[in-house]
């Protein structure tokens, strides 16, 4: 880049395919391309820049996500100790889109964290040179010196998904982006424990299911800070669904077929558990054995690894609504009420998806709670 030329910085989620644009607290997150003029004078660097990213057959990757900053000048440098700010915001944005995930479904929104991913690309006006910096241990590095048209980054295998985002809810996306300003101790847990969720639901090739299951149950561990061992935890998370959970393990069907009994619950267990309880607490003896080498062939199980992943996409951004909206800083929609209602009976269900039947009972399960739920009220 010419040494008079001014640089500016370009922050792009190139594999985020939004259904509109969206705001959140002083971020916003835009459509590219953009049929109106917004960014005037930047738009011909905006193309080189953007044009780099493709698909694996060679087109073009679109439509992509650029990610303003309200309070800086648009397109202004972005420095390696602002970049921590803007992956924080992401963090937020990825748990609400997670929780926007309709699942066993062909068509529709799906959403992982690996879609999120941030570029940081540095620029000048009229100039025609890209460089790369790439994060170390001890520091950064730079690979510059070409083109942008000698660079083509394609999209990993594990984003090539029919999907994208088509909706999101404004008051969530402002709820959130509240906690941004970092206020209150609560905030902080929010930013770190969706950190967490966010490297939960990765769905990549390049990352053990095992860690997965460390970070998600470590992101429920965050939320409650003062819970001291796994039934403090589960009993904490059952204490807020508690208006939502009706399914005790003594009735559970599915415990009953997988023969579950009370002594494999711990000699803390007194009876009287829901559903969810249960399942948070093996939740954390899977993730145990995990991180201190136990042998999970050993024990018998009520959800196996890939349905507790599941679960916890399902449940994680619905329990942050819960806590959110005790705090006054959110109401809870009508969506959400019926996807909280639905809990139990997706934890209860023998299996998600008949395979003998090619149907989806995940799907039946929501679609009758909803249907119950609206003719209730």
């Amino acid at each position: 880049m010419g040494k008079d030329k001014k640089v500016h910085t370009v922050v792009l989620l190139p594999w985020l395919k939004l259904g509109t644009d969206l705001e959140m607290g002083k971020y916003l997150f835009l459509r590219w391309p953009r049929k109106d003029n917004k960014f005037g004078e930047f738009t011909e660097s905006l193309n080189s820049i953007c044009g780099m990213y493709k698909y694996l057959d060679g087109d073009v990757e679109s439509p992509q996500t650029i990610m303003i900053d309200k309070s800086r000048d648009l397109f202004e440098r972005v420095e390696e100790q602002d970049r921590q700010a803007f992956q924080e915001a992401v963090t937020l944005l990825t748990t609400a889109l997670i929780g926007e995930n309709e699942f066993f479904r062909s068509l529709g929104n799906y959403v992982n964290s690996s879609l999120t991913e941030l570029h940081y690309q540095n620029f000048s006006i009229g100039e025609d040179w890209v460089a790369f910096t790439s994060y170390k241990r001890d520091g950064y590095t730079s690979d510059m010196g070409y083109t942008f048209d000698e660079i083509t980054v394609s999209t990993p295998p594990g984003c090539r998904m029919r999907g994208g985002c088509g909706k999101v809810e404004k008051a969530w996306l402002g709820a959130l982006g509240k906690t941004i300003e970092k206020s209150t101790p609560l905030d902080r847990l929010v930013i770190e424990a969706s950190d967490l969720f966010r490297q939960a639901n990765t769905d990549s090739p390049s990352v053990l299911q095992i860690t997965e299951v460390v970070m998600l149950a470590n992101a429920f561990d965050r939320l409650f800070p003062s819970a001291k061992d796994r039934y403090q935890l589960s009993k904490a998370i059952s204490k807020e669904l508690k208006n939502w959970v009706n399914i005790r393990v003594e009735d559970s069907k599915r415990l009953a077929a997988r023969q579950i009994v009370s002594s494999q619950l711990g000699p803390k267990y007194s009876g009287g558990w829901d559903i969810v309880q249960f399942w948070i607490l093996e939740l954390y003896v899977l993730r145990n054995s995990y991180v201190h080498g136990g042998d999970v062939t050993q024990l018998k199980w009520g959800w196996i690894p890939h349905e507790h992943l599941l679960m916890g996409a399902y449940v994680f951004p619905l329990l942050l609504k819960v806590i959110m909206s005790k705090e006054g800083r959110y109401e809870l929609s009508e969506e959400d009420k019926y996807k909280l209602l639905a809990i139990d009976n997706l934890l209860d269900l023998n299996e998600f998806y008949d395979q003998k039947g090619r149907k989806s009972l995940w799907l039946e399960t929501l679609s009758k709670i909803r249907f119950d739920a609206c003719f209730e009220g």
